[in-house]
């Protein structure tokens, strides 16, 4: 009965960890934070298990999608696969990296990230406020302008 409960024993530890050994590492790429700041450095990683990090391209591209979007392009990772990025607009960003010449779309990663403002836009406030001037204010002027005489 013994013999049977550490034959058991030693089998199930050898299935998981053989099944921690065979675990693949998920490539992609991420960043610290999911909601960086306009102009405030961030450092981007790329990761994958067979392919040097160097090789990667990593690029951004502001307002994807959009009639006034563009791409910039960041470098390649060191060889731990890290890069400093400094979002230059706030709003969403889309994080690619590539691997040049390759047409395996596992060797593609790509994350959505919303750059936030680092401080209040007073533009939006200034806005606001004549936006609600002239709501406002033509209302009372139609008020004024049609009561009865």
């Amino acid at each position: 009965m013994k013999r049977t409960l550490i034959l058991g024993m030693l089998l199930l530890f050898c299935f998981f960890s053989l099944q921690a050994i065979a675990t693949p590492e998920k490539p992609g790429i991420g960043i610290k934070d999911n909601y960086p700041l306009k102009d405030q450095a961030i450092q981007i990683y790329v990761s994958h298990a067979t392919v040097p990090l160097e090789r990667f391209q990593v690029s951004v591209t502001y307002r994807p999608n959009s009639m006034v979007s563009r791409t910039e392009e960041l470098g390649h990772p060191d060889a731990n696969g890290y890069l400093n990025w400094t979002p230059k607009d706030a709003g969403v960003t889309i994080l690619k990296a590539t691997l040049p010449g390759s047409k395996d779309k596992d060797l593609n990663f790509s994350k959505q990230v919303s750059v936030r403002y680092g401080s209040f836009p007073l533009m939006g406030l200034l806005i606001f406020l004549l936006a609600s001037l002239t709501l406002f204010g033509g209302l009372a002027w139609t008020l004024v302008k049609s009561k009865p005489a």
